[in-house]
């Protein structure tokens, strides 16, 4: 089972130390994913970040 990825509107992404965030999340993700983590745990972690591209979605 793989973390998901973020997913950030393009514009948002133009914020400068946004976009920084969201490369060391991605590259923190991708170490994650590298690793044998239990399912409870990838099971947790993408429930976050479903939630955040959720409300990415919806704008607010």
């Amino acid at each position: 089972m793989k973390i998901i990825a973020l997913h950030i509107k393009q514009n948002t992404a133009n914020d400068t130390k946004l976009r920084g965030m969201v490369v060391q999340f991605e590259r923190l993700i991708g170490e994650l994913n590298s690793k044998d983590l239990p399912a409870a745990t990838v099971g947790f972690i993408n429930k976050e970040i479903e939630q955040v591209n959720r409300t990415e979605k919806s704008g607010n």
